[in-house]
């Protein structure tokens, strides 16, 4: 291997040259993306829990409307009278006017009945507990005891001319309805959001099945390694923490904002994919290392250029040289261009020729 000082000027003019540029156009390229990808991640750090926050007021807003809507219906006369036959005809009507899967009331001792004609004991259901114990009510996703599949319910008190509550009017929605709506609450174009209740059973998310089949990964990431990251943001939910987080998730890179939702104990987390977030950045590296290659391209030609321009008439002065230390002769002038040169390498031809001329 040659030792640096065994190069030719030339080739150390060009390769400290190229080793600048390397140098300053990658540190530039590095720093710059790092600076970017700093900035964008701290952006994102921030907006996420502002938009959860956005996401859970308007979740609470809408439980509302369902706390309302199902208020309203039970202090209709024909459901306070608590005559099943003018309550039944009035539920059939109301079902299909709301949009409900089906309503039913409940008596005081918990037995449920419905327009179709079935019947379930409901009394140790919370919703109905709460309902009869004088407040409305939004279950959990859960396990019909009449179709036996999952579903939300609703429940509010049925009052008296007196205010006494006389039983619970309940409603049944299907179990992907609160999915529906965070479906149209998301982060980036293929961000998406979901629900956790106080347990940490998803109730909302793009994935039905995890809605239907009850999915817990605060759970299943205590035994299963490849959820502990999401298990752990799923705790501080259950903790009604506000706040940032990200993991991996089925090969991609997540961001999560998440917040409580008011009134219940339920915490929704909206996420971006990292790849659609940091899309830009990527694209910015890549420019960065396209233009750096033109810049270093273009060094290197006006490098070997002005190179060449310096070891030229350097070479020619060594072979000038070298002809008078193995010939004798001194005859030989230096060419009249180098002469003309203002420069160290024209004032070494003139040395040259002076020192030609005095011997």
């Amino acid at each position: 291997m040659k030792k640096l000082s065994e190069f030719s000027i030339g080739s150390k003019l060009v390769g400290g040259i190229c080793i600048l540029l390397a140098l300053s156009c990658g540190g530039m390229a590095v720093l710059s993306y790092r600076a970017a990808s700093a900035s964008l991640h701290k952006s994102v750090e921030e907006s996420l829990p502002a938009v959860a926050k956005e996401a859970a007021k308007y979740i609470s807003l809408r439980l509302d409307y369902y706390r309302l809507g199902i208020e309203s219906i039970a202090n209709r006369n024909v459901i306070r009278n608590m005559d099943w036959e003018i309550q039944q005809k009035a539920l059939t009507e109301e079902t299909k006017r709301v949009g409900y899967l089906g309503m039913g009331v409940v008596t005081p001792d918990g037995h449920a009945k419905y327009p179709d004609g079935t019947d379930a004991q409901l009394g140790d259901r919370p919703y109905v507990k709460e309902a009869l114990a004088g407040r409305t009510a939004i279950s959990d996703v859960i396990i019909s005891r009449v179709t036996q599949s999952p579903v939300l319910m609703l429940a509010a008190p049925i009052r008296n001319d007196s205010r006494d509550i006389v039983g619970a009017l309940i409603a049944r929605l299907d179990g992907t309805a609160l999915s529906e709506i965070t479906d149209n609450i998301k982060y980036g174009d293929r961000g998406y959001s979901y629900m956790i209740d106080g347990k940490g059973t998803l109730i909302a998310h793009a994935n039905r099945e995890y809605v239907l089949t009850s999915r817990n990964f605060l759970e299943e990431g205590k035994t299963n390694e490849q959820f502990r990251l999401l298990s752990g943001t799923m705790q501080r939910m259950v903790k009604r923490e506000t706040g940032f987080d990200q993991y991996r998730f089925m090969n991609l890179d997540r961001f999560f904002g998440f917040a409580p939702i008011p009134n219940s104990d339920w915490s929704i987390a909206v996420g971006a994919i990292k790849e659609d977030v940091f899309a830009d950045v990527y694209r910015m590296k890549h420019l960065f290392w396209i233009f750096s290659s033109v810049f270093m391209t273009l060094g290197i030609v006006l490098a070997v250029f002005f190179g060449r321009g310096i070891s030229r008439p350097i070479i020619s002065a060594v072979n000038q040289l070298d002809w008078v230390a193995t010939r004798g002769d001194i005859s030989k002038d230096v060419p009249q261009a180098d002469l003309q040169r203002g420069d160290e390498i024209g004032k070494l031809g003139q040395t040259f020729n002076t020192m030609a001329d005095s011997l």
